[in-house]
């Protein structure tokens, strides 16, 4: 019974986070029901979904409103008069419209779909202020600044399992009445109830017992879990990984090779996870978490400055991409947080919060954002390419197939990836491109993509398909080493890039081989001369033991590379006709 009661504490005490908050819980509630409503009337991200996701933000933003403005009269008590606290909430709700303006314009004009830029501004500014909760108050004081930061995380870490608790409660009752009742209850009910746990309930256990300015942490301790966890878990473990990455790095120095892509994967989410070690340590009992403090950010700056060098070789080839940025202002976070604890001694480490959240901001809005930063690089590639190839003549796109393997695999990646991430107005030379690819730039995106690959993806299936004089029509899809068919004595199965067809008679099996090989050269063959490739072209006939059959090949890919074939994908019409 203690869960129960310690969870029927938290349904009372979240009044509390009501009188506290009044208006970041209104608007939770107000969120709360447009995407309730945008669930019950399968809408989307429509109006009604865009607004729970406007009101989400504001929730956000007043909350911090709220916290710094009990942060700064908590610390300017003595100064403020009624009048000036006043006056200072008053300024501070009025600046805040400029943003709540700022987001409505973003979420419903920037991108009708609320995609690309809009979505990546939205997540952007919700995760810096999000980050900014756990330092906003204590802008003015921040003696006691991690051991705060400490107690935030808790209560958000106890918010999370008390609403994952009810959610998996609600979910295991509504399933059990499902089942057992034959009620047939429509799953976005739950939904839409799960969405009242996890927003506005949630952030009323969040709030209920978020720490007040006035409470002191000058003499808080870690608890003794918290402090075998860093002192005897989690700093050994990053100087026996620290250790490694060197060994590492010598092996690679020695060797002169450098692999794609892992350095940085290595490198980066170990130095994040250092930052905030070397923060909680600071908090440590014991020499343990002081000493780490002193000597880890110095191990750690060349591994750093190792993975800057392996990210600048990806950018030199490939440009910046919005995941390439982000590794970038993450390592910059890393770099900057290690030079902080290099050169900073006992302070409040809440730079380093207050870095990161900069870092985020900066990346989601304005002309160095990630987005932005990103559209610029792969525009000006893909304009390079095509400059070097003779393919952009007064800023139009020439059609031209006479370019080398590698150029053509490079212009398809950076379109494919501007397509994909970009709306059509961020990208400069394909703002009048009609999606035919082939036309466009005179060669095929798939035929090309994958070492000269030939897609025949849609042969062209315009005339009908004649079964005259067939009995048996069949459509599959090809598998090597697997059975396709096997029916009244007929067998087709897929072996070695080739259909084997068996038929058994009294006493013995006959066999024929289809080599999908040659209908692939067949097929080049054919593309030379003609554009359009129809069914029939591609269709094999063959008698096997009074059997005559027929194969119409609907889709067929392969790579070719040093007339070397190799088959990816096979579809086909199988049709029989019994002689005997």
């Amino acid at each position: 019974m203690k869960p129960f009661y310690h969870l029927k504490e938290k349904f009372l005490s979240s009044r509390k986070a009501i009188e506290r908050f009044p208006l970041p819980m209104i608007f939770s509630i107000i969120s709360t029901v447009f995407f309730i409503l945008s669930i019950q009337r399968n809408e989307g991200i429509k109006n009604n979904a865009k607004l729970g996701f406007f009101f989400i933000f504001a929730t956000a933003l007043y909350l911090n409103i709220k916290l710094f403005l009990e942060g700064i009269i908590f610390s300017k008590k003595d100064k403020f008069s009624f009048k000036n606290v006043s006056l200072l909430k008053a300024s501070s709700y009025l600046l805040s419209l400029p943003a709540i303006f700022g987001m409505y314009l973003n979420i419903f004009y920037l991108n009708k779909e609320f995609r690309y830029n809009s979505l990546y501004i939205y997540i952007g500014c919700m995760a810096f202020l999000i980050i900014s909760i756990f330092f906003i108050s204590k802008l003015n004081y921040f003696e006691d600044f991690i051991p705060y930061v400490l107690n935030v995380n808790f209560q958000l870490i106890a918010s999370i399992i008390y609403s994952m608790t009810i959610g998996i409660g609600l979910l295991i009752f509504f399933v059990s009445l499902n089942k057992l009742f034959d009620l047939n209850m429509d799953y976005k009910h739950l939904l839409s109830l799960e969405l009242i746990v996890f927003i506005p309930l949630n952030l009323g256990f969040f709030l209920s017992d978020f720490p007040i300015i006035q409470k002191s942490f000058n003499d808080y301790e870690v608890s003794k879990e918290i402090n075998i966890l860093v002192n005897n878990i989690f700093i050994p473990l990053i100087y026996l990984y620290t250790l490694i990455l060197y060994a590492y790095f010598f092996k690679i120095v020695f060797t002169m090779t450098l692999p794609k892509g892992i350095i940085i994967n290595l490198v980066l989410w170990f130095s994040i996870f250092t930052t905030f070690v070397i923060f909680i340590s600071a908090k440590t009992r014991g020499n343990i978490g002081q000493n780490f403090k002193k000597i880890q950010p110095v191990l750690s700056l060349p591994l750093i400055l190792f993975m800057f060098y392996s990210i600048y070789i990806r950018i030199n080839q490939y440009g910046f991409t919005i995941n390439r940025y982000l590794v970038v202002a993450l390592g910059f976070f890393s770099l900057l947080s290690m030079l902080y604890y290099i050169f900073v001694k006992n302070s409040s480490n809440m730079t380093i919060i207050v870095l990161f959240s900069i870092i985020v901001l900066i990346s989601s809005i304005g002309p160095v954002s990630a987005y932005n930063i990103s559209a610029i690089s792969q525009n000006k590639r893909l304009k390079n390419l095509l400059i070097k190839n003779q393919m952009l003549v007064g800023g139009k796109i020439v059609a031209n197939n006479n370019i080398s393997n590698d150029d053509k695999k490079e212009i398809i990646s950076i379109v494919n990836y501007l397509n994909d991430y970009f709306e059509p107005k961020d990208i400069d030379l394909l703002r009048n491109y009609d999606s035919n690819f082939e036309r466009t730039f005179g060669f095929n995106e798939n035929i090309e993509a994958y070492n000269n690959c030939y897609e025949v993806a849609n042969i062209s299936d315009d005339e009908a398909i004649d079964t005259t004089g067939y009995d048996c029509f069949i459509s599959k899809d090809y598998y090597n080493g697997e059975t396709l068919y096997d029916d009244n004595n007929i067998k087709i199965y897929g072996e070695n890039n080739s259909i084997i067809i068996t038929k058994k008679t009294k006493g013995s099996e006959v066999s024929k081989e289809i080599n999908l090989n040659d209908i692939a050269k067949k097929y080049i063959a054919l593309k030379k001369d003609n554009s359009i490739i129809n069914q029939n072209d591609l269709a094999y006939k063959g008698s096997i033991d009074g059997l005559n059959y027929k194969i119409i090949f609907k889709e067929l890919s392969f790579t070719k590379e040093d007339n070397k074939i190799e088959i990816l994908d096979v579809s086909f019409y199988f049709l029989m006709e019994r002689v005997n």
